[in-house]
């Protein structure tokens, strides 16, 4: 992309990530050990906040509040208290460390809630009238679901009867299999992070804006004062205090209803253009804002720019009775990307594996998150475990190396345009799932590659990449360790197997002493029963000849692509092109589309700021961009305590975008 035309992150002058983080010698074991404690914990309490206490969404974005809400708490509460009383406290590179471990379990709960709701309702819900014994349970294989006595389910939903004893053992097995299947996929995401790395910070110098802020945030530390340089003037303060008042405000309205709402960060409106055309949210997100700010001008000005224009071509298609599928067009754009990229990266994909079979010692992989001897073994071992897991679950040959390979191809688009954008909302436009059962030819299309491919759904965590963003923000961060990189990068491993066990042993346990359907979630209450509906739909048109695929929906694809080699092409060779493909491949993605505005606004405000005061002016700005990201931060730390002690079950969720 640097090809492309310079970003502010190339322009001369400014700081590189690197610079801001001294690193220290010394062991990073009391550092590490905080980071185990403190992701273990979090996504323990994420189950007990999202499905118990119903507040604060922890586990939302692509930078989750609950690794966030704990690295500022360090920052700006624990560090600077510790350093008080004692003297001592957590230096900015420790403080980095511990964000890294925590950034790739951050996003382990979004999965774990909906897979968990889908194996336990098959046998608790089925009857006659919703089929699914008829037409799933012959196809499906017992291993994948929670079957058992009828009232160990019904505990699970209802809630355990005072002094029955918690019912393990019919878990077990399912819970053995999916997380072995889930800690394959981790081992890929990170070996892919490991792999990409270089080509993405050091070739393409992505911004990587979600692990800059941290960055940013964590410096300084070292000062005699222990206040940071971007704290000491009025600018962070300004940036500080407008998020964090209008959130207080919104937390005063709870107890004094009379109070009108600000509105401003906390809610969404929207505006219609007409008839059959998709409404343009104005919804303002102080983090987007913020965040977006260390984003290039040209990646925020394509995002606002391409999602108007796909409101009105999808206005304008419907009205001109053209059908519409502006969601294939951008997979096909997303996809087409995502090769481009891999393309750009083959001469490091070539070092990276010449190093792991000894052809090169010339490779320096010293300071990444895995060796690339055990990045490469990851890349093969992973995959062929995911193929063979399938197949056992019922998919063909042809259904489990598709649904593998698009999983991947989605995963590493989505982790390169979070790279590139800085976007906190984000999602792919396209599905594994939804890849076999366009692709899959229909001879092929049987009764068991249905009901695997519907059930593989469940891992879809709204097409937000899984742990592969974070991965990558995470490989970027580590890097800076230099050679405690490589000891942090098996703490990352052992402490992803940790959280995930933490997160779906405390979903279970809350299930039997709340009941699950008391939740009064959606996953819950409805996501888990439709894949089964869906399933036992699928099942009865393949009875009548299998679905109908109308061929333009195959068009737009194709167009899709042919789109997006034009815009990599302008991108690429001229460097006046205003318009980058990022914006084109995420056009028609929902969160996107509730972020446009708040993109819209940045990209004014730093268009502004560059053309009036230029670099200086830029960097001296960050301290309020700054200020409005801990501002926020704190005021949304305040919402979650107050709905804990105030309004448990019934709080408030002032954080969404998804």
């Amino acid at each position: 992309m640097a090809a492309a035309g310079k970003s502010i992150h190339d322009l001369p002058g400014q700081e590189t990530p690197g610079e801001l983080l001294v690193v220290e010698a010394g062991t990073p074991w009391p550092a590490l050990l905080i980071a185990i404690v403190v992701t273990v914990a979090m996504n323990a309490l994420v189950a007990v906040t999202t499905q118990s206490l119903r507040t604060l969404c922890l586990m939302s974005g692509m930078l989750p509040l609950g690794v966030f809400l704990p690295f500022i708490v360090l920052a700006f509460i624990v560090n600077p208290l510790i350093r008080a009383a004692t003297g001592r406290y957590l230096h900015g590179w420790e403080l980095v460390l511990i964000f890294s471990v925590g950034y790739v379990s951050a996003p382990i709960a979004e999965l774990v809630s909906r897979w968990i709701a889908t194996i336990a309702v098959p046998y608790y819900l089925a009857s006659p009238e919703n089929q699914w014994a008829e037409y799933v349970f012959p196809h499906l294989k017992k291993w994948l679901v929670v079957k058992s006595e009828p009232e160990y389910l019904r505990w699970f939903y209802e809630g355990m009867p005072e002094g029955a004893r918690f019912p393990w053992q019919v878990w077990v097995v399912p819970l053995f299999w999916w997380l072995s299947f889930f800690v394959a996929i981790g081992l890929v995401c990170l070996s892919l992070a490991t792999i990409l790395r270089r080509q993405w910070v050091e070739n393409e110098r992505l911004p990587f804006p979600l692990a800059q802020v941290p960055l940013e945030l964590a410096r300084d530390t070292t000062r005699p004062s222990g206040l940071p340089e971007y704290m000491r003037g009025r600018l962070f303060w300004i940036g500080f205090i407008i998020p964090f008042f209008i959130v207080c405000w919104e937390v005063m309205t709870y107890f004094y209803p009379g109070l009108p709402s600000l509105k401003v960060g906390v809610s969404t409106s929207k505006i219609n253009f007409g008839r059959e055309f998709p409404d343009f949210f104005t919804k303002v997100n102080f983090f987007i804002i913020a965040f977006g700010y260390f984003t290039s001008l040209k990646i925020l000005f394509s995002i606002w720019f391409f999602n108007t224009l796909a409101i009105f071509q999808e206005g304008y298609s419907i009205r001109m009775g053209i059908p519409e599928y502006v969601v294939e067009q951008s997979t096909g754009a997303f996809i087409l990307f995502v090769f481009w990229g891999l393309w750009m990266a083959r001469r490091q994909i070539g070092r990276a594996f010449a190093k792991a079979l000894g052809l090169r010692n010339d490779v320096d992989d010293s300071r990444e998150l895995f060796s690339y001897r055990t990045a490469v073994f990851g890349l093969i071992i992973g995959p062929l475990f995911m193929i063979f897991w399938l197949k056992r679950a019922g998919a063909g040959n042809f259904a489990a190396i598709l649904w593998t390979l698009s999983l991947f191809i989605f995963y590493i688009g989505v982790a390169k345009i979070a790279a590139a954008s800085g976007l906190i909302f984000l999602a792919h436009p396209g599905s594994a799932t939804g890849m076999v059962s366009t692709f899959i030819p229909k001879a092929m299309w049987g009764p068991s590659n249905i009901v695997t491919n519907t059930l593989m759904g469940c891992t879809y965590q709204n097409a937000k990449g899984w742990v592969m963003p974070a991965a990558a923000h995470s490989a970027r961060l580590i890097h800076l360790l230099k050679k405690k990189a490589r000891i942090v990068g098996m703490v990352v491993a052992i402490t992803f197997i940790l959280a995930i066990l933490s997160n779906c042993l405390t979903t279970v346990y809350l299930g039997y002493r709340v009941g699950a359907f008391n939740y009064g979630s959606y996953v819950f209450n409805r996501a888990g029963p439709r894949y089964w509906d869906n399933m036992v739909i699928s099942l009865k048109e393949l009875d009548r000849g299998g679905p109908k695929r109308p061929k333009a929906q195959f068009g737009y694809f194709v167009f899709g692509i042919l789109a997006c080699i034009f815009l990599i092409f302008m991108n690429y060779r001229f460097t006046w092109w205003p318009l980058h493909p990022v914006g084109f491949t995420v056009a028609k993605i929902y969160s996107v589309r509730t972020a446009a505005f708040s993109f819209f606004i940045v990209w004014l405000c730093k268009l502004i700021i560059l053309r009036v005061g230029g670099m200086s002016l830029y960097n001296r700005a960050k301290a309020f961009f700054l200020g409005t990201i801990v501002g926020y931060a704190l005021g949304l730390l305040v919402t979650m305590v107050v709905d804990m002690i105030f309004f448990p079950g019934k709080g408030h969720n002032l954080y969404y975008g998804d």
